[in-house]
Parts: C-alpha cells; sequence; structure tokens
C-alpha cells in the first residue's frame, strides 16, 4: 500500500503535506494520496498532520474536505499561513 506524497513540509510539531498537480480544475482525488496518508496515520493523524495543500494550474482557492486547493501562483502566501 504505497503513499507517495510530492512533498512534506515540517512546520513546527506538525507535517504539511502537499501534492502538486498540473490540471487547471481542482478535483477531490488529486489529494488521495494525503488523504491515505492521514488514514495511515490513525488517531495520531490529527495532531502530526496539518491540512494539506494541493497545488494546481487554476486561479480559484478552495477547500475540498479538509484540504486545501491553491494555485501554484499564490503558493508563496499559502504556504505562509499553514497551521
Amino acid at each position: 500500500d504505497n503513499v507517495e506524497i510530492d512533498v512534506v513540509l515540517e512546520k513546527g510539531d506538525r507535517l504539511v503535506p502537499i501534492e502538486i498537480k498540473a490540471a487547471v480544475s481542482p478535483v477531490a482525488d488529486h489529494a488521495s494520496s494525503i488523504r491515505r496518508l492521514r488514514s495511515m496515520a490513525g488517531d495520531a493523524a490529527d495532531s502530526t498532520i496539518a491540512a494539506g495543500l494541493v497545488i494546481y494550474g487554476g486561479d480559484e482557492e478552495r477547500t475540498m474536505q479538509q484540504d486545501r486547493f491553491v494555485s501554484w501562483r499564490t503558493i508563496h502566501e499559502s504556504l505562509l499561513s499553514v497551521e
């Protein structure tokens, strides 16, 4: 059951999983690896894994489930606001 995450950013004591997609339209399935990682972490996920980021080629920022989809054009702002 391989889970591949493009980037994992360490922010304090939390991990921020990041997926990078070329698509211009966000689709919930783009965050499937992030959801699988969270599922594998079980109860520890709430305290150790922050909401994931999916960087994509579109222009809108939106949230699907607990993960944020952000444009590659504004990723610098999004990374600064990760908690």
